[in-house]
Protein backbone atom coordinates (compact mmCIF):
# COMPACT_ATOMS: atom_id res chain seq x y z
CA UNK A 1 0.00 0.00 0.00
CA UNK A 2 1.10 3.43 -0.88
CA UNK A 3 4.47 1.42 -2.56
CA UNK A 4 3.89 3.73 -5.90
CA UNK A 5 3.75 6.74 -4.18
CA UNK A 6 7.03 6.17 -1.79
CA UNK A 7 8.57 5.48 -5.20
CA UNK A 8 7.90 8.35 -6.66
CA UNK A 9 9.25 10.25 -4.14
CA UNK A 10 12.43 8.63 -4.23
CA UNK A 11 12.35 9.90 -8.16
CA UNK A 12 11.29 13.21 -6.70
CA UNK A 13 14.33 13.83 -4.91
CA UNK A 14 16.91 12.38 -6.86
CA UNK A 15 15.30 15.27 -9.50
CA UNK A 16 15.34 17.25 -6.87
CA UNK A 17 18.83 16.56 -6.32
CA UNK A 18 19.74 17.29 -9.77
CA UNK A 19 18.22 20.54 -9.59
CA UNK A 20 20.30 21.49 -6.67
CA UNK A 21 23.21 20.75 -8.33
CA UNK A 22 22.24 23.02 -11.53
CA UNK A 23 21.15 25.86 -8.83
CA UNK A 24 24.69 25.41 -7.02
CA UNK A 25 26.59 26.55 -10.16
CA UNK A 26 24.22 29.12 -10.98
CA UNK A 27 24.96 30.81 -7.77
CA UNK A 28 28.66 30.11 -7.53
CA UNK A 29 29.01 31.61 -11.17
CA UNK A 30 27.04 35.00 -10.03
CA UNK A 31 27.92 38.01 -9.20
CA UNK A 32 27.86 37.89 -5.01
CA UNK A 33 27.35 41.15 -3.55
CA UNK A 34 26.97 40.17 -0.20
CA UNK A 35 26.68 36.99 1.90
CA UNK A 36 25.82 36.30 5.55
CA UNK A 37 25.06 33.01 7.58
CA UNK A 38 23.95 32.66 10.83
CA UNK A 39 25.38 29.10 12.24
CA UNK A 40 23.00 28.15 15.11
CA UNK A 41 23.68 24.72 17.78
CA UNK A 42 21.71 21.42 16.17
CA UNK A 43 18.91 20.31 18.99
CA UNK A 44 19.79 16.81 19.85
CA UNK A 45 16.90 14.39 20.44
CA UNK A 46 16.65 14.76 23.90
CA UNK A 47 16.37 18.54 23.42
CA UNK A 48 12.91 18.35 21.36
CA UNK A 49 10.59 19.23 23.45
CA UNK A 50 12.70 21.35 26.19
CA UNK A 51 12.60 25.02 25.81
CA UNK A 52 15.98 27.01 24.36
CA UNK A 53 18.13 27.72 26.90
CA UNK A 54 20.98 30.16 25.52
CA UNK A 55 21.93 29.74 21.84
CA UNK A 56 25.29 31.29 20.49
CA UNK A 57 24.89 32.20 17.12
CA UNK A 58 27.74 31.95 14.57
CA UNK A 59 28.04 34.60 11.72
CA UNK A 60 29.52 33.39 8.48
CA UNK A 61 30.59 35.53 5.38
CA UNK A 62 31.90 35.55 2.39
CA UNK A 63 33.29 32.40 0.46
CA UNK A 64 31.97 30.27 3.65
CA UNK A 65 28.40 31.57 4.04
CA UNK A 66 28.04 30.94 0.16
CA UNK A 67 28.94 27.45 0.84
CA UNK A 68 27.15 27.22 3.98
CA UNK A 69 23.96 28.53 2.51
CA UNK A 70 24.36 25.75 -0.35
CA UNK A 71 24.74 22.76 1.86
CA UNK A 72 21.96 24.39 3.99
CA UNK A 73 19.72 24.09 0.74
CA UNK A 74 20.13 20.08 0.64
CA UNK A 75 20.40 19.29 4.30
CA UNK A 76 17.44 17.18 3.94
CA UNK A 77 18.44 14.66 7.17
CA UNK A 78 18.85 14.58 10.41
CA UNK A 79 22.34 14.27 10.92
CA UNK A 80 23.83 12.11 14.14
CA UNK A 81 22.05 12.79 16.97
CA UNK A 82 19.77 16.02 15.74
CA UNK A 83 16.57 15.25 16.27
CA UNK A 84 13.97 14.99 13.28
CA UNK A 85 11.40 16.77 14.86
CA UNK A 86 13.24 20.05 15.62
CA UNK A 87 14.19 21.22 11.99
CA UNK A 88 17.54 22.62 11.07
CA UNK A 89 17.31 26.48 10.18
CA UNK A 90 20.37 28.46 9.02
CA UNK A 91 19.29 31.83 8.63
CA UNK A 92 20.96 34.58 6.37
CA UNK A 93 21.06 36.33 2.92
CA UNK A 94 23.11 36.18 -0.24
CA UNK A 95 23.15 39.34 -2.28
CA UNK A 96 23.79 38.47 -5.82
CA UNK A 97 23.00 39.24 -9.63
CA UNK A 98 22.87 35.63 -11.63
CA UNK A 99 24.64 35.67 -14.65
CA UNK A 100 22.15 33.65 -16.42
CA UNK A 101 19.16 34.99 -15.48
CA UNK A 102 16.44 33.45 -17.40
CA UNK A 103 18.33 30.04 -16.37
CA UNK A 104 18.38 31.05 -12.48
CA UNK A 105 14.68 31.77 -12.70
CA UNK A 106 14.02 28.52 -14.66
CA UNK A 107 15.90 26.43 -11.90
CA UNK A 108 14.37 28.24 -8.75
CA UNK A 109 10.90 27.32 -10.54
CA UNK A 110 11.71 23.88 -10.96
CA UNK A 111 13.07 23.28 -7.88
CA UNK A 112 9.62 24.68 -5.95
CA UNK A 113 8.01 22.81 -8.65
CA UNK A 114 9.30 19.38 -7.42
CA UNK A 115 8.98 20.25 -3.87
CA UNK A 116 5.50 20.77 -4.19
CA UNK A 117 4.70 17.52 -6.04
CA UNK A 118 6.51 15.84 -2.66
CA UNK A 119 4.09 17.66 -0.77
CA UNK A 120 1.78 16.51 -2.79
CA UNK A 121 2.99 12.57 -3.01
CA UNK A 122 3.31 12.53 1.01
CA UNK A 123 -0.28 14.46 1.69
CA UNK A 124 -1.96 11.40 -0.04
CA UNK A 125 -0.13 8.67 2.21
CA UNK A 126 -2.58 7.86 5.12
CA UNK A 127 -4.13 11.38 4.29
CA UNK A 128 -6.13 10.79 7.95
CA UNK A 129 -3.30 9.62 9.95
CA UNK A 130 -0.59 11.80 10.06
CA UNK A 131 0.82 9.44 12.69
CA UNK A 132 0.93 6.31 10.44
CA UNK A 133 1.92 8.83 7.35
CA UNK A 134 5.25 9.60 9.54
CA UNK A 135 5.89 6.24 10.14
CA UNK A 136 5.83 5.22 7.02
CA UNK A 137 7.47 7.59 5.03
CA UNK A 138 10.27 7.39 7.46
CA UNK A 139 10.76 3.44 7.21
CA UNK A 140 11.45 3.92 3.72
CA UNK A 141 13.33 7.20 4.19
CA UNK A 142 15.26 7.09 7.48
CA UNK A 143 15.89 10.27 9.15
CA UNK A 144 14.65 12.54 6.37
CA UNK A 145 12.57 15.41 7.78
CA UNK A 146 9.57 16.33 5.56
CA UNK A 147 10.14 20.38 6.64
CA UNK A 148 13.08 20.88 5.44
CA UNK A 149 12.85 18.80 2.08
CA UNK A 150 9.59 20.54 1.14
CA UNK A 151 10.28 24.13 2.47
CA UNK A 152 10.73 26.79 0.16
CA UNK A 153 13.94 28.90 -1.00
CA UNK A 154 12.85 32.29 -0.64
CA UNK A 155 13.76 34.77 -3.15
CA UNK A 156 13.23 38.76 -2.91
CA UNK A 157 13.14 40.43 -6.65
CA UNK A 158 11.84 43.72 -5.77
CA UNK A 159 14.36 46.36 -5.09
CA UNK A 160 15.23 45.98 -0.97
CA UNK A 161 16.00 48.62 1.22
CA UNK A 162 17.55 46.06 3.92
CA UNK A 163 16.89 42.71 5.81
CA UNK A 164 17.04 42.83 9.30
CA UNK A 165 16.72 39.49 11.44
CA UNK A 166 15.23 39.10 15.16
CA UNK A 167 14.10 36.14 17.40
CA UNK A 168 10.30 35.03 17.67
CA UNK A 169 7.78 33.25 19.84
CA UNK A 170 4.81 31.88 19.09
CA UNK A 171 2.24 28.16 19.16
CA UNK A 172 0.54 26.80 16.13
CA UNK A 173 -2.58 26.73 17.04
CA UNK A 174 -5.79 24.77 15.59
CA UNK A 175 -9.28 25.01 15.99
CA UNK A 176 -11.00 21.61 17.28
CA UNK A 177 -14.73 20.48 17.83
CA UNK A 178 -14.73 17.34 20.70
CA UNK A 179 -14.85 15.24 17.39
CA UNK A 180 -11.94 16.46 15.97
CA UNK A 181 -10.39 15.99 19.54
CA UNK A 182 -10.86 12.50 19.58
CA UNK A 183 -9.65 11.69 16.15
CA UNK A 184 -6.42 13.56 16.98
CA UNK A 185 -6.39 11.36 20.19
CA UNK A 186 -6.91 8.27 18.19
CA UNK A 187 -3.87 8.65 15.92
CA UNK A 188 -1.70 7.51 19.14
CA UNK A 189 -3.39 3.78 18.84
CA UNK A 190 -0.76 2.92 15.79
CA UNK A 191 2.32 4.39 17.90
CA UNK A 192 3.24 2.50 20.86
CA UNK A 193 5.52 4.05 23.35
CA UNK A 194 8.63 2.68 23.79
CA UNK A 195 7.96 1.83 27.63
CA UNK A 196 4.58 0.46 27.32
CA UNK A 197 4.47 -0.39 31.26
CA UNK A 198 0.74 0.49 32.01
CA UNK A 199 -1.73 -1.99 33.42
CA UNK A 200 -4.35 -0.51 31.23
CA UNK A 201 -3.47 -1.85 27.72
CA UNK A 202 -1.91 1.07 25.52
CA UNK A 203 -4.74 0.88 22.84
CA UNK A 204 -7.93 0.61 25.95
CA UNK A 205 -6.24 3.98 27.37
CA UNK A 206 -6.34 6.08 24.28
CA UNK A 207 -10.17 5.09 23.50
CA UNK A 208 -10.87 5.83 26.90
CA UNK A 209 -9.78 9.21 26.50
CA UNK A 210 -11.53 8.94 23.25
CA UNK A 211 -14.29 8.83 24.86
CA UNK A 212 -13.67 11.17 27.70
CA UNK A 213 -13.16 13.87 25.04
CA UNK A 214 -16.86 12.69 23.47
CA UNK A 215 -18.27 12.35 26.38
CA UNK A 216 -17.47 17.03 26.73
CA UNK A 217 -20.49 19.29 26.36
CA UNK A 218 -21.24 20.08 22.65
CA UNK A 219 -19.74 23.81 23.05
CA UNK A 220 -16.81 23.29 25.02
CA UNK A 221 -14.21 25.05 22.90
CA UNK A 222 -11.23 23.80 22.29
CA UNK A 223 -7.82 24.03 20.63
CA UNK A 224 -4.96 22.00 19.89
CA UNK A 225 -1.77 24.19 20.91
CA UNK A 226 1.92 23.38 20.01
CA UNK A 227 4.55 25.33 21.40
CA UNK A 228 6.91 25.89 18.81
CA UNK A 229 10.64 26.37 19.91
CA UNK A 230 12.08 30.24 19.42
CA UNK A 231 12.62 30.53 15.78
CA UNK A 232 14.58 33.59 13.57
CA UNK A 233 12.76 35.83 11.59
CA UNK A 234 13.57 38.50 8.94
CA UNK A 235 12.28 41.51 8.30
CA UNK A 236 12.37 42.85 4.88
CA UNK A 237 11.78 46.50 4.19
CA UNK A 238 11.50 47.50 1.02
CA UNK A 239 13.11 50.24 -1.48
CA UNK A 240 9.71 51.07 -2.27
CA UNK A 241 7.65 53.91 0.17
CA UNK A 242 3.89 53.83 1.07
CA UNK A 243 1.27 56.33 3.24
CA UNK A 244 -0.07 54.79 6.29
CA UNK A 245 -1.47 56.75 9.31
CA UNK A 246 1.61 57.93 10.51
CA UNK A 247 3.08 59.04 7.52
CA UNK A 248 5.05 57.92 4.53
CA UNK A 249 7.20 54.98 5.03
CA UNK A 250 8.89 51.48 3.40
CA UNK A 251 7.06 48.83 2.71
CA UNK A 252 7.59 45.89 5.11
CA UNK A 253 7.29 42.37 5.24
CA UNK A 254 8.20 39.10 8.12
CA UNK A 255 9.00 35.85 7.08
CA UNK A 256 10.48 33.09 8.29
CA UNK A 257 14.43 32.74 8.06
CA UNK A 258 14.79 29.17 7.96
CA UNK A 259 16.94 29.25 5.02
CA UNK A 260 19.39 31.76 3.83
CA UNK A 261 17.47 34.50 1.30
CA UNK A 262 18.63 35.70 -2.19
CA UNK A 263 18.30 38.79 -2.58
CA UNK A 264 18.21 39.32 -6.35
CA UNK A 265 19.25 42.54 -8.23
CA UNK A 266 19.65 44.67 -5.13
CA UNK A 267 23.48 44.78 -4.33
CA UNK A 268 23.00 48.13 -1.92
CA UNK A 269 20.47 46.63 0.22
CA UNK A 270 21.89 46.25 3.97
CA UNK A 271 21.80 42.81 5.96
CA UNK A 272 21.34 43.32 9.56
CA UNK A 273 22.94 40.82 11.97
CA UNK A 274 21.05 38.07 14.19
CA UNK A 275 22.41 38.62 17.70
CA UNK A 276 22.37 35.31 20.38
CA UNK A 277 19.18 34.04 21.66
CA UNK A 278 18.40 34.83 25.43
CA UNK A 279 15.42 33.28 26.82
CA UNK A 280 15.26 35.27 29.37
CA UNK A 281 15.06 38.35 26.89
CA UNK A 282 11.43 39.68 25.69
CA UNK A 283 10.83 38.49 22.34
CA UNK A 284 8.06 39.20 19.79
CA UNK A 285 4.82 36.32 20.20
CA UNK A 286 1.52 36.32 19.14
CA UNK A 287 -0.12 38.11 21.71
CA UNK A 288 -2.59 37.04 24.63
CA UNK A 289 -3.53 33.07 25.08
CA UNK A 290 -7.20 32.26 24.73
CA UNK A 291 -6.66 28.87 26.34
CA UNK A 292 -6.02 27.84 30.09
CA UNK A 293 -2.98 26.73 31.15
CA UNK A 294 -3.47 22.71 31.46
CA UNK A 295 -4.23 20.36 28.50
CA UNK A 296 -7.58 18.47 28.98
CA UNK A 297 -6.28 15.41 28.45
CA UNK A 298 -2.54 14.16 29.02
CA UNK A 299 -2.25 12.39 25.67
CA UNK A 300 -2.12 15.60 23.21
CA UNK A 301 -1.57 18.76 23.78
CA UNK A 302 -5.32 20.08 23.40
CA UNK A 303 -6.19 23.33 25.56
CA UNK A 304 -9.95 24.27 26.47
CA UNK A 305 -10.66 27.98 25.93
CA UNK A 306 -10.77 29.72 29.03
Amino acid sequence: MYAIALLEVGEQIQALLQSMDRLETLIRNSQIHKAVVYRLPRVSQDQTHQPYSHLEVTPLAGATAVGEALAAYRSWYAEGAASTKSVFRLPGALSLTPSDPVAFDACMEDIQAIKFRISELTGSIYPDSPAMRHKVIHEEFPRLVMLQLTRAIKRCDEPLYSCRFTWVRKSSIKRLDKQAAAAEVGQLKAILPNENTQIVPWKARVAQEQRNLLALPSQTGLRLRRPVKAHPMMNLIFEERIETPKGEKRRQKMVDANLPILIVDSPKAKIGALKDFDPDKKVASRGRTLTADTPITPMKPIYPLR
